[in-house]
């Protein structure tokens, strides 16, 4: 299955802390270390990890970082046929790490780099895998097989609300972990504002809590995931949506997919080390 991921490839430095965090505190440090990460990075390496064939459409900087960055996409046997190195810089994320797992990411406004979309002539793919506050092109739904799925990350919006019809995709993830103290019901409505209606499954992943899958009349399906404990779990929502947009092009049902994703991504990130 060749599945397209139009997502980023960026520089991450994590920092893993001993204590949690504390507001005002200083904290000692466990490790600091500086690896390759991003949405489509990740969700890429999961598809290729689980026996698909990924394709990233996304730009990278032309300096040092971006050179590594570009030779650890290859190592994951991502292709980069689509991939454009025209970005002006590459900025690394702080990504904040406590002992318990979770995560808070640092980051400088626009300094991520824009997507960029390959044009028809790369055309037909199995699926596709859109994690990108860009709009998408009119052409996007060409660039899939009928029938092939359609998976779009709902986008987050610092300071506002989703624009209108940015992401018409049938298909949506959302990560409950990102949307605190906010009903199921509300997400679907940002998921609908976002795709213009066209929503058909909105998939709700909640870290080790259920995962819902959601459509107009509510919540239609609730799956269990896998449990992972004293693992580093950065990333794991990439390479649940990768392993979950190749369960669909494999012709899956959604709840079913969601379970396979689940699984599949328990295994990646218990041999992540090994990679």
């Amino acid at each position: 299955m060749r599945i397209l991921v139009v997502g980023n490839a960026n520089c991450d430095r994590v920092l893993v802390l001993r204590e949690a965090l504390r507001p005002g505190g200083r904290h000692p440090l466990a490790s600091v270390t500086e690896r390759t990460g991003g949405a489509g990075y990740h969700a890429g390496a999961a598809i290729a990890r689980l026996g698909g064939e990924a394709v990233l459409s996304a730009r990278i900087a032309p300096d040092a970082r971006g050179d590594q960055l570009l030779a650890d996409v290859r190592a994951r046997e991502i292709r980069t046929e689509t991939i454009v190195r025209d970005h002006p810089r590459t900025t690394p994320l702080e990504i904040l790490v406590e002992p318990d797992g979770r995560r808070t990411i640092l980051f400088e406004p626009g300094a991520g780099a824009a997507a960029t979309w390959p044009d028809a002539s790369t055309a037909p793919f199995d699926g596709l895998y859109v994690n990108t506050h860009a709009p998408m092109p009119t052409h996007a739904p060409a660039l899939v097989r009928p029938g092939g799925p359609i998976l779009a990350q709902l986008p987050l919006v610092h300071g506002g609300r989703e624009a209108e019809a940015t992401h018409p995709a049938p298909l949506v993830i959302a990560s409950a972990d990102e949307r605190p103290d906010v009903a199921p019901d509300e997400v679907w409505r940002a998921a609908a504002r976002a795709t213009g209606g066209r929503v058909e499954r909105l998939v709700l992943t909640d870290g080790p809590r259920p995962i819902r899958v959601l459509d107009a009349h509510g919540v239609a399906a609730e799956v269990p995931v896998r449990p992972i404990s004293g693992l580093d779990t950065t990333g794991a929502g990439d390479f649940f949506a990768g392993a979950l947009v190749l369960a669909l092009a494999r012709g899956r049902a959604v709840a079913d997919a969601c379970a396979e994703a689940s699984a599949g991504t328990a295994l990646l990130l218990e041999a992540r080390t090994s990679w």
